[in-house]
């Protein structure tokens, strides 16, 4: 990776790519993918463990563009160890207020010290660990679509991943300071943030289409006491 793409990260817990992988491997990964958000006439606004779920998209994991940044950010021996496919469009619209992502999802729930509180997501144990692990944790969001400001893309404030966990309080007094960055790009880019980088995400307004995300939690470490991340191989 670009020594300045490295810096901008460490410093600002997000940094934008506007390409990286092609648009034509984004659309054949948007075929793939969609399945996994159900038929047409039901559709989810997202999907777990997708990686496990659709084989077929470890290529995209794989590729030497999405290795390159895994191990530049996140250490060489850093391996994806949650995967979640986002949808949004008219039809599954939402929006998510300012916030930081503390929970990770493991294999089964062991009371270590240091783990929770816990809660069960989609029949998967999720616990907060300890601060150290979240700030191993690289999130790598892989636009599958084209991603305009009317298609309620991720907005991150800057510089937030080093204040730790923050409260309701400090983050709504930090989305009144801090400089926001807008994860604006074509089919292709990429969205890359800490886990403790505060963010928030718009209801959509585009008429039409798709905002397909391949969202990956990437990190070197093993978690100690016995847990396991519930997707790392």
């Amino acid at each position: 990776m670009d020594p300045a793409a490295l810096h901008t990260f460490q410093r600002d817990g997000v940094l934008v790519l506007q390409s990286l992988i092609t648009p034509e491997a984004a659309h054949h990964y948007a075929q793939i993918a969609d399945p996994l958000l159900g038929p047409p006439d039901r559709r989810r606004p997202g999907a777990r463990r997708v990686l496990e779920r659709e084989p077929r998209l470890t290529a995209l994991a794989n590729d030497p563009a999405v290795k390159s940044v895994i191990t530049s950010l996140a250490g060489p021996r850093a391996r994806v160890v949650r995967s979640i496919l986002f949808n949004k469009n008219p039809d599954t619209n939402w929006l998510v207020p300012w916030h930081q992502d503390p929970t990770i999802a493991v294999a089964e729930r062991i009371d270590a010290p240091g783990f929770g509180p816990w809660n069960t997501k989609d029949g998967e144990p999720h616990c907060q660990p300890p601060l150290d692990i979240l700030e191993s944790i690289v999130v790598i969001r892989i636009h599958l679509d084209p991603c305009p400001a009317d298609a309620g893309p991720l907005r991150v404030l800057r510089a937030t991943h080093r204040r730790g966990l923050l409260t309701e309080a400090q983050i709504a007094a930090f989305a009144t300071t801090h400089e926001t960055v807008e994860a604006t790009t074509p089919a292709g880019g990429a969205a890359i943030i800490s886990p403790l980088s505060v963010h928030n995400s718009p209801k959509a307004t585009m008429p039409k289409g798709n905002r397909r995300v391949l969202h990956l939690e990437c990190t070197a470490l093993n978690l100690p006491d016995g847990l396991r991340w519930a997707e790392a191989s």
